[in-house]
């Protein structure tokens, strides 16, 4: 039995408020004729300096205004799909915290306020919610471009506080204890000039930075952090994970528990925790900008970790054990169908009827099996149904 997506369809709502944020741009930025013809072209060189060029990115781009319409009109509503597909399933049913008082939440690396855009679009239940959000990012001018695109999207709502700080990812701010913080898309700053394969400052980075997290939580805080579905931000991610599951954290999602990480990539060959998720409900005129820049997308991919600062008791009853479904399907021998998962018993192959029925992000429990099997291939636990 599916306890829950993490990735249920867009609601109609939504899909429209993804359209309302391109229309927003473009009201609260107007394309000059210059730049709209170098738009594409723009478009895939940022992409460029984001990915394969990244050693070459000092973090100015957003000062940069070619770079910069680039990243507001592509980079950011893709951003904002990939948290609308995420948030629901997350926050929908638990959050904002009970209480007459208003709610605090952290948002590091805020650039142009992506997080209460994505926010505002994928959850509207929290819309008269007395929210104060306080966004951080190293760049000024993407913050106030920020919330004059957040107040154009949000038709001037009153129930939402914004403020902006300027400070470099780590600096020192006195802030009120949040009930949720949030990181996304920042955590490549910080191992970006650590070597590959130096694994000893990637954890001390992962160290500092939970610490630094972990201290703008309040008493019962959540801590969300997202990141692309790339081999070297999952490998950090999986860092986090183990920094906070020490401080007493619990790990509510993606884990099925707190055991060991079984995805944590970092070694050749190595699987690591990763989504794909479809992008056909993504705005056409958004596929339309994407593919112009030669970048069409079919799914996109995230990494992500949502942590409580709260500890909760094992998910898992004793007979039982939680499976939460990773990969999409493909093909084994004898015309069978598997998906990769993990669950307590580490990295777990799906086999067969398992893998027809769940997909991507699903979550269930089985009946915990006698004998444990194992893959000959992959090492993984083998659940065939």
């Amino acid at each position: 039995m599916i306890e829950r997506s993490l990735f249920p369809p867009l609601t109609a709502g939504i899909r429209r408020g993804i359209e309302d944020l391109l229309l927003a741009i473009d009201k609260t930025f107007p394309l000059k004729r210059r730049f709209s013809a170098e738009l594409p072209k723009n478009i895939s060189r940022l992409s460029a300096l984001l990915t394969k060029e990244r050693s070459c990115l000092n973090g100015s781009y957003m000062s940069d205004p070619a770079l910069f319409n680039a990243y507001l009109r592509c980079f950011m509503p893709w951003n904002v799909f990939r948290l609308s597909r995420l948030l629901p399933s997350l926050l929908l049913e638990s959050w904002p915290p009970d209480g007459t008082g208003g709610v605090e939440i952290t948002d590091l690396g805020s650039g142009p306020l992506t997080l209460p855009a994505a926010l505002w679009i994928a959850l509207p239940e929290l819309r008269s919610a007395p929210l104060s959000f306080h966004c951080v990012d190293q760049n000024g001018g993407a913050l106030e471009a920020g919330k004059k695109l957040f107040f154009s999207l949000a038709g001037g709502n009153g129930a939402w506080r914004i403020k902006t700080y300027r400070a470099a990812l780590g600096e020192r701010l006195k802030l009120p204890p949040a009930a949720l913080v949030c990181a996304v898309n920042v955590c490549n700053e910080l191992f970006q000039k650590v070597p590959q394969g130096d694994t000893a400052s990637l954890a001390s980075a992962a160290k500092k930075f939970t610490r630094s997290l972990a201290g703008f939580a309040g008493d019962s805080g959540r801590i969300l952090v997202v990141e692309p579905g790339s081999p070297r931000p999952a490998q950090f991610l999986s860092l986090l994970r183990g920094e906070f599951i020490g401080r007493g954290f619990s790990i509510e999602a993606p884990c099925p528990s707190s055991r060991g990480c079984a995805m944590g990539g970092g070694r050749r060959g190595q699987k690591w925790c990763h989504f794909n998720v479809d992008a056909d409900d993504a705005p056409p005129a958004l596929h339309k900008l994407s593919t112009a820049a030669a970048l069409p997308k079919e799914k996109v991919t995230l990494s992500f970790l949502f942590a409580s600062k709260k500890a909760a008791p094992e998910k898992n009853a004793p007979e039982f054990l939680n499976v939460r479904v990773i990969s999409d399907a493909f093909p084994l021998s004898a015309g069978m169908t598997g998906r990769y998962a993990c669950s307590e018993n580490g990295l777990t192959l799906l086999r067969g009827g398992f893998a027809e029925k769940y997909r991507q992000g699903s979550f269930f429990k089985i009946e915990r099996p006698d004998k444990i099997t194992r893959d000959a291939k992959s090492g993984a636990f083998i659940l065939t149904l």
